[in-house]
């Protein structure tokens, strides 16, 4: 095997351990971002529906935004509930599928009541948005590859 061959080998091994690497981390550092935006959305979003609860002294006028649900559930007893963020799927009936959300639950005293508030925000937006990312990404490596080897 001729040097020049080896080193162009070992090259391409090495340049496509670090592309994997790279787009392994990228995508962790995405959907990262991804989240604490959604938590940052949620978060206007939970001030938004307190402020309107303490306007309107109902719940009657709380009304989702698109891609967007709310639960407001009184509670019955004396356990604590945190402030949350996760993410969860809820199966939408009409499309007969799951649908990934973000959920942001926190508790809210009202009329000497508790209630435990849930937004769920849809990811399907965001999800769709980094396919389209990591697609353009493996376009781009692949066409990396094929010019590397055409100029053997």
């Amino acid at each position: 095997m001729k040097l020049l061959t080896k080193n162009s080998l070992t090259l391409l091994s090495l340049t496509l351990f670090l592309f994997l690497f790279g787009v392994i981390a990228f995508y962790y550092l995405l959907r990262l971002e991804v989240d604490r935006n959604i938590n940052n959305e949620l978060d206007k979003r939970k001030s938004n529906i307190i402020n309107q609860i303490a306007y309107d002294q109902s719940f009657i006028n709380i009304t989702p935004f698109q891609n967007e649900k709310i639960r407001i559930a009184p509670l019955k007893n004396s356990v604590k509930h945190y402030s949350t963020y996760y993410d969860t799927l809820i199966f939408n009936k009409s499309e007969n599928r799951y649908e990934a959300f973000r959920q942001h639950g926190f508790v809210m005293n009202f009329d000497n009541q508790k209630y435990y508030i849930q937004i769920f925000k849809s990811l399907e937006e965001t999800d769709n948005l980094i396919i389209r990312i990591f697609l353009i990404m493996t376009i781009l490596i692949i066409t990396i590859i094929i010019i590397l080897k055409v100029e053997r």
